[in-house]
């Protein structure tokens, strides 16, 4: 798996979590919904920067389909914009526990726990990830964007 939202995560981990105008509509009871159709508010909630909703959208998929990691890693993403480090601390771990391969989830967990000031557990997932690419590959991108985007932070 390329990792495509490297720039866009470590972005929004340091942008203003402002962007989420803070009054998303209100959200349906979700038992009402096909697991398709949530899955589909989750998805455009998260696209449109309606972070609040998609919190709970994804939380909704959690319970749903708690072994599939990918709802716990938008809600991370979410939280992260948000700036809700603790809560995407732990969503990301859950991911991480479901799905250890995950760069994705890896990176957001390495933001999560640098903005919790987590900065050895940050390094070390961060690491981690990197390691889990070939000579050759993304892996000088992925190093440089996390140098940029989270000082202190020493990968090799």
């Amino acid at each position: 798996m390329r990792c495509l939202l490297l720039p866009l995560l470590l972005t929004a981990a340091c942008a203003s979590a402002g962007i989420d105008e803070g009054r998303s509509p209100t959200v349906a009871p979700f038992d009402d919904l096909s697991l398709s159709e949530l899955s589909l508010r989750a998805t455009r909630a998260l696209a449109s920067h309606r972070y609040r909703q998609a919190v709970e959208l994804y939380r909704a998929l959690s319970d749903r389909e708690p072994l599939d990691p990918a709802h716990r890693q938008a809600r991370g993403y979410a939280l992260v914009r948000l700036e809700r480090w603790n809560e995407a601390v732990e969503e990301f771990e859950e991911a991480f526990r479901l799905d250890p391969t995950s760069r994705e989830t890896m990176l957001g967990l390495g933001v999560a726990r640098f903005h919790v000031g987590d900065l050895v557990g940050a390094q070390s997932i961060l690491q981690t990830g990197l390691d889990t690419f070939e000579p050759g590959t993304d892996r000088q991108s992925w190093k440089l964007v996390v140098a940029r985007q989270l000082p202190g932070i020493q990968i090799e």
